[in-house]
């Protein structure tokens, strides 16, 4: 079997020829909100929703669950792209050449030619559109009483971002308040049935193919619509895959291995990997598991969907055989993962470009677009360019500091190093954070408003942080700071603070001799 090579870019054009097929598939399903062309007559017709990010533009699942008595009925109905690219079509090589679509900060770079993406195949509002939908049926304890899956024309009645989700969830005089409360209640009995703990990339990135570790749910909330979604989908896309292991059909199933237990590969973690046959998938702790949910942004959904649509249909599809599904599913792999570095170091040298503007900037004194959306290992680039020139400390990057500060995202030498620069109310509010646990702030909050620094012989505390403590108020004249303590000092506590405060001017000599050093090698 023919494949493309492994590209070394990520592709960003189609050829003339895929966009001409675009004009014909255009025409095929034109007029199907209005009326269901005969050859779709005998497809069911499902009713459902679409949640997703508000800047989503190709929704390819849509989901409804209603009660039948003690049971529950869950429908998931994913965009038959299969239906409207035949194999070795122009669409279809552009597609596989690709395997993925890739998703940027600012931009996607569609597998398929955005008019596909998000109008022609997309689950758009009050559309109608070809799809390929799975029922699973579960009983009173959540457990799998049947899987069927056909083909259908979904109608998305509703589509909701996150914020409207949250909306209508809150709003209990809405008519969907009950359907949205009711998925949740589904989605929140499923999660436990998966044998193992979250983890933290989630579902969601996944299916737009953007992490090698993939289908791992990411909430942190059970109120979160990416949880509802997370959990529809993973239960989805296995119950497809154990329906295809049932019937013995061949397709590009999801695996994942568990971690070498070998010492030479100690905490390496499989990649997930496309296979002809089911094996495992550890990460999600499931005997089955397939790619079924996302065929407008992955290329193995739509083999899954095409295996699919030949076991319904033989005399209409032709399904691949073994060796085709294994030569395509290796192609898969290799294209994402090389996919995955091309994207990374794009990435990656975008991000050194914006941090030299950011620092060009910071230098001149120039206002700093977005301060608080910059990486904490970006901010500590800042501070050191500025702390090591001595640079006059802006307004705006002083509001920054502080508000790091405040929320604890400074820690470690930083915080020492910002006790030295010359902002005096950046340098006491760093060295209140050093070492400071909530009842020794509260403390030095009692001596900051009283005075009283009598209470400081009177507990047994770490006279370590009384003296930073001091340092942060008197850091000028360690002499002066120590003659305040005189008047309730007693002999021995005397000594020991003579003693610390020796050894904090020791430490603070030998930072401005390391600091002169470092200076003198940017001469």
């Amino acid at each position: 079997m023919k494949l493309p090579k492994i590209t070394d870019s990520i592709h960003n054009t189609y050829s003339p020829l895929a966009l001409k097929e675009l004009k014909g598939i255009s025409k095929r399903v034109k007029g199907l909100k209005e009326a269901i062309p005969k050859e779709f007559a005998s497809r069911r017709e499902i009713t459902g929703i679409t949640i997703d990010q508000y800047y989503s533009r190709d929704l390819d699942d849509g989901i409804w669950a209603y009660r039948d008595g003690d049971n529950h009925v869950l429908q998931g109905s994913i965009a038959d792209i299969a239906e409207l690219i035949q194999t070795g079509a122009y669409l279809d090589w552009e597609a596989l050449s690709r395997a993925t679509s890739v998703y940027y900060e600012t931009h996607v770079l569609h597998m398929f030619p955005e008019q596909l993406s998000t109008d022609i195949a997309s689950l758009n509002h009050q559309c109608k559109r070809l799809a390929m939908t799975v029922e699973v049926v579960l009983d009173a304890n959540y457990d799998i009483v049947s899987i069927d899956v056909f083909e259908s024309v979904f109608f998305n009645k509703h589509w909701l971002d996150y914020q409207k989700f949250a909306q209508i969830l809150r709003d209990k005089n809405d008519p969907m308040s009950p359907d949205l409360s009711y998925f949740l209640e589904i989605a929140k009995n499923l999660a436990p049935k998966r044998k193992h703990m979250k983890f933290s990339d989630d579902d969601r990135k996944i299916a737009i193919g953007l992490v090698d570790f993939d289908e791992l749910p990411n909430s942190n909330t059970t109120e979160n619509p990416s949880f509802l979604i997370e959990e529809f989908m993973i239960l989805f896309n296995m119950a497809v895959a154990r329906w295809m292991v049932e019937r013995g059909i061949v397709a590009t199933f999801r695996n994942h291995m568990p971690e070498y237990k070998d010492k030479d590969f100690k905490g390496n973690m499989q990649r997930a990997f496309y296979h002809p046959r089911m094996i495992y998938h550890f990460a999600l702790g499931l005997d089955f598991y397939c790619h079924f949910s996302s065929p407008i942004r992955r290329y193995s959904d739509i083999v899954v969907h095409r295996q699919i649509k030949a076991f319904l249909n033989p005399e209409k599809w032709q399904a691949y055989n073994f060796f085709a599904v294994k030569h395509i599913a290796l192609y898969i792999n290799e294209q994402i993962y090389n996919l995955r570095n091309l994207q990374l170091n794009k990435e990656l040298e975008d991000e050194e470009k914006r941090h030299e503007r950011i620092l060009n900037k910071v230098a001149i004194g120039e206002s700093v677009e977005d301060f608080s959306r910059i990486s904490i290992h970006l901010f500590e680039e800042i501070l050191d360019y500025v702390l090591e020139r001595n640079l006059l400390i802006s307004s705006q990057l002083r509001g920054e500091m502080l508000n790091r500060l405040d929320a604890d995202l400074i820690k470690g030498e930083l915080l020492y190093r910002l006790f030295f620069c010359n902002d005096e109310l950046v340098a006491n509010k760093a060295f209140y954070r050093i070492h400071m646990t909530s009842k020794q702030k509260a403390f030095f909050s009692y001596l900051e408003n009283t005075g009283d620094f009598s209470v400081v012989y009177s507990k047994r505390r770490d006279y370590t942080e009384y003296m930073h403590y001091i340092a942060i108020n008197y850091k000028g004249d360690i002499a002066a700071s120590f003659g305040i303590l005189r008047k309730s000092q007693k002999s021995a506590k005397e000594e020991m603070l003579i003693n610390l405060f020796s050894k904090f001017r020791e430490w603070r000599d030998n930072y401005y001799y390391k600091k002169e050093k470092r200076l003198k090698s940017f001469a």
